[in-house]
C-alpha cells in the first residue's frame, strides 16, 4: 500500500522469480528494464496503482510471463 516508485534493479537479484505482486500501491510508472532479470516471471499483479503508461518494451524479456497472467487493471491510464 505504501510503494509510490521502484528503483530501476530492485529486483536484479530475484532471478529465480516465478510471481510478483505489486497491487494496492501508489505507482505512477515503472522503470525501463525493471523486470529485465526475471526470465521465471510467470504472474505480475500491477493492479489498483496509479499507472498512466508502460515503458516501451517493460516486457520483452519475459518469455514465460503468460499474458492472462498480467494485471494492469484499475489504473489512470492517459
Amino acid at each position: 500500500d505504501e510503494l509510490t516508485a521502484l528503483s530501476a534493479g530492485v529486483f536484479d537479484s530475484l532471478t529465480q522469480l516465478t510471481e510478483l505482486y505489486l497491487h494496492y500501491n501508489q505507482l505512477t510508472t515503472l522503470p525501463y528494464g525493471v523486470f529485465d532479470r526475471q526470465v521465471h516471471l510467470q504472474e505480475l499483479g500491477l493492479y489498483n496503482n496509479k499507472l498512466t503508461a508502460l515503458p516501451d518494451g517493460v516486457f520483452h524479456k519475459l518469455p514465460n510471463l503468460r499474458f492472462t497472467h498480467v494485471w494492469l487493471n484499475t489504473n489512470s491510464w492517459d
